[in-house]
């Protein structure tokens, strides 16, 4: 398969390279970001045949990086990795009450997300951003009668919306809410689903 590709990317890296400096801040603005934020996890619903229930899972920290590109002057494009980890203190079984757990879920993305600038021209720019992609849970959980050590990789999607702030020409200030959520992640013994509210700041760099 690399045959077929090659040749193409030989033309793009050609076609680039005769950019001046000044087209490609016109023409391209890519752009690296980094960002920092706290995680509101919900309590996740599960079933393990024959039991339901919620785990209890306790706020984290997330942590992410992306590599875009200006498409527009509304519209941004962007790869992005990010991870979170989640302690779970409890669970609540259907039916027969609560139980002190030990364990955590840890949760890694790859996002294809989409920005829209309401006011580009405006130095504070309110923005709305989607995303779709996959996520890996990884878990280790055990009390209460039940036992999960196993990993899934599952649909992602997310919706946002926050606000940029340009500190200079190249650079941004950028902070907002997210809604982060996957399809329910098999664990082989246990079916649970995920969602978080995320609140995340980041820097944005032009290059």
């Amino acid at each position: 398969m690399i045959h077929k590709f090659s040749k193409p990317m030989l033309v793009a890296f050609a076609a680039l390279s005769t950019i001046t400096p000044a087209q490609a801040e016109e023409a391209n603005n890519w752009y690296f970001s980094g960002a920092l934020g706290l995680t509101i996890t919900q309590d996740a619903d599960y079933e393990a045949s024959p039991l339901t229930g919620d785990f209890e899972l306790d706020n984290a920290l997330n942590i992410s990086v992306a590599l875009g590109r200006q498409i527009t002057d509304h519209i941004l494009g962007e790869l992005e990795l990010s991870h979170r980890k989640a302690d779970m203190d409890s669970l609540t079984v259907d039916g027969v009450g609560s139980a002190e757990v030990g364990g955590d879920l840890t949760t890694t993305a790859l996002m294809l997300n989409g920005y829209v600038d309401l006011m580009p021209e405006k130095s504070f720019t309110p923005y709305l951003s989607a995303g779709l992609g996959i996520a890996r849970h990884d878990s280790e959980v055990s009390g209460g009668g039940i036992t999960v050590s196993g990993d899934d990789t599952v649909f992602a999607y997310q919706l946002g919306a926050g606000v940029n702030y340009d500190m200079a020409s190249r650079t941004e200030l950028f902070g907002g809410y997210r809604y982060f959520g996957t399809s329910d992640a098999d664990f082989d013994t246990l079916e649970a689903e995920y969602g978080a509210h995320e609140l995340r700041v980041g820097v944005r760099y032009k290059f």
